[in-house]
């Protein structure tokens, strides 16, 4: 049977210290990673938002051309604003 001393109480102390503060900085560059990614991510999201608008103001642009060629083919005699 071994004896524990202080010197190796010390010693396991400093190591799991040693180990904590190396965790501790993998963290924290973890953090500042996922900051950077919700970043470009909220950028990409303002990015599409844009897209959406456009298509969606084309789409609406093409049926209503669509209906109005509509109504003119079954309706020839409305009568035409100038």
């Amino acid at each position: 049977m071994t004896t524990v001393t202080e010197n190796d109480l010390k010693e396991l102390k400093d190591l799991i210290n040693s180990r904590f503060d190396r965790l501790s900085e993998e963290i924290n560059g973890l953090k500042i990673e996922l900051a950077t990614i919700k970043g470009e991510l909220n950028g990409s999201n303002k990015r599409l938002e844009n897209i959406e608008f456009t298509n969606r103001t084309i789409f609406v642009a093409i049926v209503a051309a669509l209906l109005a060629g509509v109504v003119k083919l079954f309706f020839p005699s409305l009568p035409n604003t100038p």
